[in-house]
């Protein structure tokens, strides 16, 4: 019989699905901030049930992760023991990180059809919607970085999902300082910071899919008699 804690431990897994359908149901060739009124209508007379699929997807992708998060920081709590400072902030983090994308998400759905009837309208929502990609970065960064430390140091996760964990948390908050002091988005700006883009944007999820994968693990492994969970060993 599945628990509620294996269903728990595998949001993260759950979530990286969730988002892969999400982005699949956009389709592909989507416009740009600066293309024509016409290919905009176009393409969202073209594709608004797949908009709407992938906007329903994207919050419930958000959702799960926040759902991982909560499980994940009660395992790195029990293994930190008390007064579970770096548990804390990484719980903070990760519930500050999607409510920002929660937000995002909303300002996308209130703008993208009404934007697809003025250019200006259009650059000016995709510009806010940069600028909010940037502020995410600072609680992911506080999220990592509360992971790094108990698992590196408690070992309640394994090592070298801890040392990537660590990784994140520089680059996150490099990219978000540097984006910050220059005002060039290279969270999302491909040609401005390939190698952050990359670790920011890919490297996440298929974290999350490992450790989502690692806790399940042991959730499946452990009596079901056993009502709190120990400090985790490597695996």
């Amino acid at each position: 019989m599945v628990r509620a804690r294996q269903v728990a431990a595998a949001s993260g897994i759950l979530a990286y699905i969730v988002g892969f359908v999400g982005t699949l149901a956009l389709g592909g060739n989507q416009p740009g901030a600066t293309d024509s009124v016409a290919s905009v209508q176009s393409y969202i007379g073209g594709h608004l049930p797949g908009i709407y699929v992938s906007q329903t997807f994207s919050a419930l992708d958000s959702v799960l992760v926040l759902c991982f998060a909560v499980f994940l920081c009660g395992v790195l709590r029990q293994a930190e023991g008390e007064p579970g400072v770096f548990a804390t902030i990484a719980m903070a983090g990760a519930a500050v990180a999607v409510a920002a994308e929660l937000v995002v998400l909303a300002v996308y759905s209130a703008t993208f059809v009404p934007a697809a009837n003025t250019v200006d309208l259009r650059v000016l929502a995709t510009a806010v919607l940069r600028e909010l990609t940037i502020l995410e970065l600072f609680p992911w960064a506080g999220f990592f970085a509360g992971v790094a430390v108990i698992s590196l140091t408690r070992r309640a996760l394994p090592g070298w999902l801890g040392w990537i964990a660590a990784l994140l948390a520089l680059v996150d908050l490099a990219v978000g300082v540097w984006s910050g002091l220059t005002g060039v988005n290279a969270s999302v700006d491909l040609q401005s910071f390939v190698p952050p883009f990359l670790a920011i944007y890919l490297v996440p999820p298929f974290w999350m899919v490992a450790a989502s994968v690692v806790l399940l693990r042991r959730e499946l492994t452990r009596p079901a008699a056993v009502s709190k969970m120990r400090p985790a060993t490597s695996v």
